[in-house]
């Protein structure tokens, strides 16, 4: 019974270090808890107008991206992030030049390395 009257004290230390965070759509809103349930893949924020999700699609692919609207580098990479972070940038700028030229207009927030 000596643990109890810490019970309080251990609690706050939850709260105040927020492992009770609300994730919730009660507390985040329907439309944001969506979003972070089903995130969008890099690719469904190319636009143009009068695409459907097919016309998109085939042209996503055919620029190098993947099926389920991600991309990445195709092959195998050795040892070490600078390896990576080349070929990805490599990847990168040739799927943004040919969206760019099918008409496609990117609306979403990206990073990239730099």
């Amino acid at each position: 019974m000596k643990g109890i009257r810490y019970l309080p004290l251990i609690a706050q230390c939850f709260v105040l270090n927020g492992c009770f965070s609300c994730l919730s759509s009660w507390c985040l809103g329907e439309e944001t808890y969506e979003r972070l349930r089903h995130p969008k893949g890099l690719g469904e924020y190319w636009e143009k107008p009068g695409m459907t999700k097919d016309s998109w699609k085939a042209d996503w692919i055919d620029c190098g991206g993947r099926e389920n609207g991600d991309f990445g580098p195709d092959e195998p990479i050795g040892p070490g992030d600078e390896a990576f972070q080349n070929a990805y940038k490599k990847k990168q700028s040739y799927l943004w030049s040919c969206m760019t030229k099918k008409g496609y207009q990117f609306t979403g927030k990206y990073w990239s390395f730099k």
